[in-house]
């Protein structure tokens, strides 16, 4: 028979059975933490994804941002560039008519007596007009007012001159009956003007020839470019060396080379009674006077209201074509030779009228003809003191003039 026992004896199954299962218990948290940590490394691993995916993208609508506001503030500058140049233009052409205005309401019937500024402060270019005779005029003419008056040797050009002047003034006067009479616009004294302006001429678009450096003809229209004015044809120019040198015709090459087979564009603003229209050209986009202005082939126009200062002023400084060396503007060269001549001409009047090929013809003291020019007694030829008189007269100015 066998033997029996108690089972606390021999195999403690019981202490077995319990280490058994709290291995397997650990074995099975150690499972859980190790998928917890990986599941914890992944979601690290994807938040640094998802910053570093978010920075990109940032910076993705970063740029797109900047470039989007680039071509919004492209569009925007070229929008006020256009805009200023159509009120620029609409600026012009309105203080073509004030000037007009201006000028024939100092009009006189015998040329008005005029000084010229001082040579020694060059910066000064604005002539001294003496308006006594012309406001006596007015007294006993009334409201007999003629327009585009005789108001000295180079006609139209001092127009502007005379103009800004007589605005300031007409201004002073207006302001002054206004403030005087506090009864506003309508109380200003007007002046019932007579006489016709001479309205510029439509847009022009063709060939251009170049006639000087500041002057072409575009569609039989003869074209002074507003804005800029070419060194005279004997005006004197020098290098840095101090050796002369053509500006003139150097100015006139470079137009040449400017319009040659392309379409020229232009917009007039006056024209005078000469034939010249003065009008802003244009190839494209692109300013003709700008350009050569900016090239130190031409001078810009002095005054208040000079469009191509900035221009020179870039030549100035890079010190390239008329600005290598010693240069005079052509207003105070022809100035100075328009006075030199006038004290050795009969009466004053400096300008010689003269028959050649059968045409009347003047030439201006600054011009190549002048010095060829005879005036001979017992004919046509004659002494004029002013281009107003000339042209009244019959005559033609010179092509070199």
């Amino acid at each position: 028979m066998f033997g029996w026992r108690k089972r606390s004896e021999g195999f403690e199954w019981r202490e077995y059975v319990r280490t058994t299962v709290l291995v397997r218990r650990a074995d099975r948290q150690r499972r859980i933490d190790d998928a917890r940590h990986a599941a914890l490394a992944k979601v690290h691993d994807v938040r640094e994804r998802g910053i570093e995916a978010g920075k990109a993208g940032v910076d993705a609508a970063a740029e797109i941002a900047q470039r989007a506001a680039l071509t919004v503030w492209q569009r925007a500058w070229a929008g006020i560039v256009a805009a200023s140049r159509f009120v620029f233009l609409g600026l012009k052409t309105a203080w073509v008519g004030v000037r007009t205005f201006v000028v024939g309401l100092f009009a006189n019937r015998e040329r008005p007596s005029f000084q010229m500024p001082s040579f020694e402060k060059p910066s000064f270019k604005f002539p001294i007009f003496d308006f006594r005779p012309a406001i006596q005029s007015l007294k006993q003419r009334g409201s007999g007012v003629r327009f585009m008056p005789d108001i000295g040797p180079r006609g139209w050009q001092y127009a502007g001159y005379a103009a800004r002047g007589g605005a300031v003034l007409a201004l002073i006067l207006v302001g002054g009956q206004m403030l005087g009479s506090g009864a506003g616009v309508d109380s200003a004294n007007t002046i019932n003007v007579t006489g016709s302006i001479l309205a510029p001429p439509e847009d022009l678009t063709g060939r251009a020839t170049v006639l000087a450096g500041d002057r072409l003809r575009v569609d039989g229209t003869t074209i002074k470019l507003s804005g800029v004015i070419a060194p005279d044809a004997n005006q004197p120019c020098l290098k840095a060396n101090g050796r002369r040198w053509a500006c003139s015709a150097s100015a006139q090459r470079a137009l040449d080379r400017l319009v040659r087979g392309k379409l020229v564009s232009c917009n007039p603003t006056a024209s005078n009674d000469a034939g010249v229209t003065l009008a802003t050209c244009t190839i494209g986009e692109d300013d003709i006077a700008s350009t050569l202005a900016r090239g130190g082939h031409v001078f810009a126009s002095t005054g208040m209201f000079s469009t191509y200062r900035g221009d020179e002023d870039v030549a100035r400084a890079a010190k390239i074509g008329l600005w290598q060396g010693e240069t005079v503007h052509p207003d105070d060269w022809r100035a100075r030779v328009w006075e030199e001549a006038k004290r050795t001409a009969p009466d004053g009047c400096p300008i010689k009228g003269f028959v050649k090929s059968s045409t009347l013809t003047y030439a201006m003291p600054w011009s190549r003809d002048y010095s060829r020019a005879k005036v001979r007694s017992g004919k046509a030829d004659r002494w004029f003191c002013s281009e107003d008189e000339a042209r009244a007269a019959g005559f033609k100015i010179s092509s070199s003039s």
